[in-house]
């Protein structure tokens, strides 16, 4: 056993050592996205393990050593991990010290990410330094600051909110840095509601034309926690905006939008959420795969965020049947996506929600699938993991 760990650890060592330093045929901007994605594996790997901090030693032990590019992604990285993970980090304190004090923004952002997080690991004169601002922080930066004491940020002017809208869309900011910002404008539409809907809707201009997968995410999830300190009528017209998103059938916009949009629909009242739902009915019947495919996204995460027992859920599966039997091939592989994989092989919803959508759409689904057409899914290809179906066949009649 202590040979499999051993090989183990070796092998995470050698994908680290990979994604830092990509082949020098790869492209530098190839490169750049195989060494942001060192986060994503590092996440995924210590949350599944019980060994967390003897995996991500690989990580901090190259942080002393590490450039200044380096030390941005091996932070990023540690960023993503657990907070037990790490139980101290006095040995990279010196790193960390130079990145707080250096000329780059992301770089001071990175770093205080990390000291916030594993707080309780950093040395106590890191953390006093870390919380002193530099005369050139940005309005991000000294807010992170501040937050190291415990310091709530002062309420954001109308200017200083929209100097950070302005940034926020500019290509030439760091994606980092928009993060950061939008961490900043979320926690003021939070506190002061002043800024509140100016600041969802542009979050939600973010959500749709942002050039960074990272920026649209964090945008998303800004907007669902703000969202419920507005009206019903802002949320309405922010939600009508994303519609139209949708119906553009712009697949660079459109396909992040969905997982967002029908949680934001959720929240709203019975007679907003039919009228949506006949809009994305519409939308599905338009002759546009694009648009279908999108609809069928967002009637998957409407069926996810509504109560268990929603009148509105059977309409929602009555849609997915519709995309399923579609005679465009891409709009039936996505409908048997979101049916399949999104809502019944869904091990975050739960049971109970899971097993009544199987049995209102089973027999339907297996009639719709008895005579296939060339290249359609069949009934083999409705797999769902065994461990969620073997309840599915157990039910009591």
């Amino acid at each position: 056993m202590l040979s499999v760990l051993e090989e183990s650890l070796g092998l995470w060592e050698q994908t680290v050592a990979q994604c830092l330093h990509p082949d020098h045929k790869i492209s530098p901007k190839h490169a750049q996205r195989i060494s942001n994605s060192l986060k994503a594996v590092a996440e995924t790997l210590l949350a599944e393990t019980e060994d967390a901090a003897r995996l991500a030693q690989p990580l901090l032990s190259r942080l002393p050593d590490a450039t200044d590019e380096d030390s941005f992604v091996l932070l990023d990285a540690l960023y993503h991990t657990p907070p037990h993970a790490v139980s101290t980090l006095a040995p990279a304190a010196d790193r960390l010290r130079a990145l707080l004090c250096g000329p780059d923004q992301s770089r001071r952002i990175a770093a205080l990410r990390c000291l916030r997080r594993f707080r309780a690991a950093a040395p106590e004169d890191l953390l006093q330094e870390a919380a002193v601002p530099l005369a050139d922080d940005l309005p991000a930066v000294r807010a992170l600051r501040g937050r190291l004491t415990g310091k709530t940020p002062a309420p954001l002017s109308e200017s200083e909110a929209s100097l950070l809208y302005l940034s926020n869309l500019k290509t030439a900011v760091p994606w980092v840095v928009k993060n950061a910002q939008i961490d900043l404008l979320q926690a003021d539409a939070l506190q002061h509601t002043g800024n509140t809907f100016h600041t969802a809707t542009h979050l939600s201009n973010l959500l749709s034309v942002s050039e960074h997968l990272p920026v649209r995410e964090h945008a998303g999830r800004a907007l669902l926690t703000i969202s419920t300190r507005l009206s019903v009528d802002q949320r309405n017209e922010i939600i009508v905006d994303l519609m139209r998103e949708l119906e553009n059938g712009q697949e660079q916009i459109a396909r992040f939008i969905p997982r967002y949009l029908g949680r934001l629909l959720s929240t709203m009242p019975e007679k907003e959420i039919r009228e949506s739902i006949d809009f994305l009915d519409g939308l599905l019947r338009s002759g546009s795969a694009r648009a279908a495919s999108t609809s069928l996204r967002t009637l998957g995460s409407l069926i996810s965020a509504l109560p268990e027992n929603s009148v509105l859920t059977e309409h929602c599966l009555g849609l997915l049947l519709t995309g399923v039997s579609h005679y465009d091939e891409s709009v039936h592989r996505s409908a048997m996506t979101v049916l399949c994989h999104d809502v019944i092989g869904s091990e975050r919803l739960p049971f109970s929600l899971r097993a009544h959508c199987f049995a209102r759409v089973s027999k339907k689904l297996l009639c719709l699938l008895a005579e296939p057409a060339p290249g359609k899914l069949t009934g083999k290809d409705l797999r769902i993991p065994a461990h969620s179906s073997s309840g599915f066949f157990s039910w009591p009649k």
